[in-house]
């Protein structure tokens, strides 16, 4: 009984420890219209995808897409992480870092699947 009792304190010690994951909406605007993009910010954009790419392979973010609006449009990424993890992966964003995009990054809570 007492090996089962520490097991559980010992379980219960790391969960407290490990910061809470939860889910976070990051949200893209872009800092000029898209059409005055030059051919280096466009591959910026190729190096974004490839990043938030990476990012699902790893489990962090499940999903990611953007608005259709040419003039104005907006990108969207559900991350799974700690508050502090989740916007640090957006800062590092290459097209955040770049100042193509502008992004916020927001406690989400998903209502229906």
């Amino acid at each position: 009984m007492k090996k089962v009792v520490a097991l559980v304190v010992l379980l219960w010690a790391v969960h407290a420890q490990t910061p809470a994951k939860t889910r976070f909406l990051a949200v893209y605007s872009v800092a000029h219209p898209p059409d005055q993009l030059t051919a280096a910010e466009k591959a910026i954009l190729q190096q974004h995808a490839a990043y938030l790419k990476s990012l699902a392979d790893r489990h962090i973010v499940t999903w990611a897409g953007h608005t259709n609006d040419p003039t104005e449009p907006h990108g969207y990424a559900e991350v799974e992480a700690s508050e502090t993890d989740a916007r640090r992966y957006i800062a590092n964003d290459p097209a955040v870092k770049a100042g193509i995009f502008h992004a916020s990054v927001e406690s989400f809570d998903e209502v229906v699947h």
